[in-house]
């Protein structure tokens, strides 16, 4: 197994497609392209005024980001948590629980929660965790603590697109593997925005 950190990938700003010799394990289905250095996509305060989201805290402002392809899509997904203390809510106000589109370089993202109906955080988040068996290939093996999913550390727990009624689904707030249902209308320090940005062209 190799894991790449893609030391100059100003490319992403410009690739609007992925094809397969894009990856470097997988498939278009479920396939991996790299860490991409923040300083080479986006940083975490870039992100959230790209967004408009000024509520909450960030933290790991600098971290990398985790490039899938998902189902015949580009798919990136921040190594850890980049702010936190807000409410599902105050997310889905701002379009960021289903989608908001957003322009990086010459590229566009939807920017949007984890989609739980495609097991999106199975097939992604279980692909480099050492903390659970993958649904498919494994592409890296980081622990917890690299992920930032249990702890009690800041952003833990990861917003999703799954509602019933005031509550909503989170994950990973004691591990990879880990799901709770949450109230919608609540911000803590452990509620993290770990977002999906997702390659629209």
């Amino acid at each position: 197994m190799r894991i790449l950190t893609v030391a100059a990938a100003a490319h992403v700003k410009k690739r609007k497609t992925i094809t397969q010799k894009d990856l470097v394990a997988g498939s278009l289905d479920h396939g991996w392209l790299g860490l991409i250095p923040s300083a080479d996509f986006v940083s975490g305060s870039q992100l959230a005024a790209l967004c408009g989201l000024s509520v909450g805290t960030l933290i790991n402002n600098g971290t990398g980001w985790m490039s899938f392809a998902f189902k015949g899509k580009n798919i990136l997904v921040p190594q850890k948590p980049i702010r936190h203390s807000f409410s599902w809510n105050q997310l889905n106000a701002l379009g960021l629980i289903t989608g908001k589109v957003i322009k990086i370089g010459d590229v566009e993202y939807k920017v949007r929660a984890f989609d739980e109906t495609t097991d999106e955080w199975r097939w992604l988040m279980y692909s480099v965790s050492s903390g659970a068996a993958s649904l498919g290939s494994k592409f890296a093996n980081w622990n917890d603590a690299t992920l930032v999913l249990s702890g009690d550390l800041p952003g833990q727990s990861t917003h999703t697109q799954q509602e019933s009624g005031t509550t909503y689904l989170a994950r990973g707030s004691r591990g990879v593997a880990a799901s709770e249902m949450l109230a919608k209308s609540t911000a803590s320090t452990f509620r993290g925005w770990r977002p999906v940005v997702e390659m629209i062209g």
